[in-house]
């Protein structure tokens, strides 16, 4: 599969992403930056300790490097649980 292929499957937009990012080496290059992190643990540990200041930042990290990689359907998932937990125990 082609990097236009996996935006395709997985809800991104391709062409922004190209606009960003000049070239399919490069957006592959960043895409497999992103895919070595675990950004999930952050977000699990944080929810099951109600610590909601964590859990705003890390879902909030989350949005950002989706939103920068044109990763839509995860920014919008981000972004619907960062504006929630937004003004939780005082996340700002």
């Amino acid at each position: 599969m082609d990097v236009k292929g996996f935006y395709e499957c997985i809800g991104g937009n391709y062409q922004t992403a190209l606009s960003r990012m000049m070239n399919d080496k490069f957006i592959f290059r960043m895409l497999g930056k992103f895919v070595a992190v675990d950004y999930l643990s952050p977000i699990k540990e944080a929810y099951g300790k109600k610590d909601f200041d964590a859990l705003f930042q890390a879902v909030h990290t989350l949005k950002g490097l989706s939103g920068n990689l044109a990763l839509d359907s995860l920014f919008e998932i981000a972004h619907k649980v960062t504006e929630k937990t937004r003004n939780l125990n005082g996340a700002e």
